[in-house]
Order: C-alpha cells, then sequence, then structure tokens
C-alpha cells in the first residue's frame, strides 16, 4: 500500500487542490483527502507542503464550521501520535467531529515528522491561530479547542526549532491571552497545556514584554473556577520560569506570581500544593532570596509550615541569600 500512494500521492493531491475551493464536509474530494491523509503515512513525507495547502484552503476561517470541525480533525489526527495529549475537551470534540464513526489514527513519526518541521511555522501562523481567534456560537468553540489542541501537539512533539517555535508564539501571544480567559474551561485548559508546552520549546527566549504581557493572564488561572486548568497553570509556570533571561521577571512578573503562588500552596487539594510548590521551586533560582522572604510571610498564615519549610530549605541550598536577578 505505501508504494501505491508514494506512485500516486503527487498526481491524486494535484487533482483535490484544484478543486478545494468546493469542498464541503462530506462532499466527495473531502472523503479523498480525508482517505488519503489517514492512510499515506510517510508516503506523504514528500507531498507535505500540498497537504497543508489543501488544509489552509480548507480551513480558511471563511469556510462553514462543519467542514473545519471535520478538518481540524484529520489535521490532529495527521500531526498526532498515539501519545495522550491531555485535551479532554479538545480530544472530545475532535473524536465528536470524525465522521461516520471513524477514529483518528497516530499518523506522524519517522520521515513525515521531519517533513512537518519545515512546514508547521506556517501551519501555526496561517492556519491554526486564526481558527483560534474568538467567534460567537457553539460551533465556533469547538473549532477553537481544536485548533488548540493541534497547536499543543506540534509543541508537545517538538514539531519546530526553537526558533520557528519563537515566531510561531509571537504570532499567537493575543490569541493565547483570548483563549486563557475563554468561558469555557476546556479551552483555558488547553491553553495552558499550549503555553507550558511553548515555553518548554524556548529556554531563555522570551522577551522582558513578552513575560510582562503574559504574567497577569497566568496568574488569573491560578484563581481558576476548575482544579484541572488551576493544575495545568502552575505546571506551565514551570517551563515559564525557564523561558526568559532571569532579568525578564524583574519586579512583579516575579513578585506577584510567587506571592500566589503560596496562597495555592496552601490550597486543600494535595494535587494543587504539589503543582504550586513544583513552580514556586522553578522560580527559586531567578531571585531565592524573594522567595524564602515570601515564604516566611505564607508560613504565618497557612494550616501547616511544612511546604513553606520545603521552600526555605530549596532556596537556601541554591544559595536564598543572594538577590538574584529579579530585583527591582
Amino acid at each position: 500500500p505505501g508504494s501505491l500512494l508514494a506512485a500516486h500521492a503527487a498526481p491524486l493531491l494535484t487533482r483535490l487542490l484544484a478543486g478545494v475551493d468546493g469542498w464541503e464536509a462530506r462532499s466527495l474530494d473531502c472523503r479523498v483527502f480525508d482517505a488519503l491523509v489517514r492512510r499515506g503515512g510517510a508516503a506523504l513525507a514528500p507531498h507535505v507542503a500540498q497537504v497543508l495547502a489543501a488544509f489552509s484552503a480548507a480551513l480558511d476561517p471563511a469556510r462553514g464550521a462543519e467542514l473545519r470541525v471535520a478538518v481540524l480533525a484529520l489535521l490532529d489526527a495527521f500531526i498526532g501520535d498515539d501519545a495522550a495529549t491531555g485535551l479532554e475537551g479538545a480530544a472530545d470534540a475532535a473524536a465528536a467531529a470524525e465522521r461516520d464513526g471513524e477514529g483518528g489514527w497516530g499518523m506522524g513519526g519517522g520521515g513525515l515528522d521531519a517533513a512537518l518541521r519545515a512546514v508547521t511555522p506556517a501551519l501555526v501562523r496561517d492556519v491554526l491561530v486564526p481558527n483560534c481567534v474568538w467567534r460567537v456560537g457553539r460551533v465556533a468553540s469547538t473549532i477553537r479547542k481544536v485548533s488548540l489542541a493541534c497547536i499543543y501537539t506540534l509543541f508537545r512533539r517538538r514539531l519546530m526549532t526553537p526558533a520557528a517555535a519563537a515566531v510561531a508564539v509571537e504570532a499567537m501571544l493575543p490569541v493565547l491571552k483570548s483563549c486563557l480567559g475563554d468561558d469555557e474551561y476546556a479551552t483555558r485548559h488547553a491553553s495552558c497545556l499550549v503555553a507550558g508546552a511553548a515555553f518548554a520549546l524556548l529556554p531563555g527566549a522570551l522577551n522582558e514584554e513578552q513575560v510582562r504581557d503574559l504574567y497577569p493572564e497566568l496568574v488569573k488561572r491560578l484563581d481558576d473556577s476548575n482544579d484541572t486548568v488551576r493544575a495545568a497553570v502552575c505546571a506551565a509556570y514551570v517551563s515559564f520560569a525557564a523561558a526568559a533571561p532571569p532579568a525578564a521577571f524583574r519586579g512583579a512578573p516575579l513578585e506577584y506570581t510567587v506571592d500566589c503562588l503560596f496562597v495555592h500552596l496552601d490550597d486543600p487539594d494535595g494535587a494543587i500544593q504539589a503543582a504550586a510548590l513544583a513552580a514556586l521551586k522553578a522560580f527559586a533560582p531567578i531571585k531565592p532570596s524573594y522567595v524564602v522572604r515570601a515564604a516566611g510571610e505564607a508560613r504565618r498564615r497557612h494550616r501547616s509550615p511544612d511546604l513553606c519549610d520545603e521552600v526555605v530549605a530549596f532556596c537556601e541550598a541554591l544559595g536564598g541569600g543572594g538577590g538574584g536577578a529579579g530585583g527591582d
């Protein structure tokens, strides 16, 4: 089957692209493209630019919502693997959008992954980010969630270089901030996961303006009504703390974040405590002296001093008496 696909993929994609502007969710050519992408695997690696062109045309925000939901579900399968994404809401939406009850196949890997890395920046900037923009309605909400699921998969699977990831993050910052405050918890959760996966690809790459732009939106999610979102933003903080030079966190980005994390270190839920503890330890090397001072103040208010003492011990092991780079 692979050799047969390799022999016929190019002319078939050329024919499909010629009529892509007329696709509907259940049109014959859309179904053929669906079958080709689901079964093509590595045979599509030499033709990934054509595949991207078809996705781009079908996912134009001006196209019908039913078509975009179906094609986003296909894209999520195309770029994915067999690992769980952790995006329950988005994954459910993608599965619900599959036509005729077909499940998504994990199709990434090998030569296809290498080919995808060449087109991922354009895929994020030109195809997925426009579909994350807030629009009214339930279907529009589903489109946002599945688009975020796709972006998360690209970052999680590291299907872009750090330089490309930096460009992608710059392009998606406005919509990421908007999605972090979305009415639906699944979208907020997906946004936290996207942020964490993106930051992990960008050690030291964010600038001070980006840090100051992002940190208030992340702090808001610490008080989210959903504990899954709260845990996810704490995990995002772990990579966020390393995603910019220490000086970029000076003042409020460090101090207000640390103060808020200490509030949640005393949460009744042990999982939230553990997540907040990991985030505090990630921020501690930036300015251990401030974290120690904040721990001392929080210790008097917490039901148990144990976790505050653990943070202090961690900072002292780092050399907590130093001022660090996070001061004003």
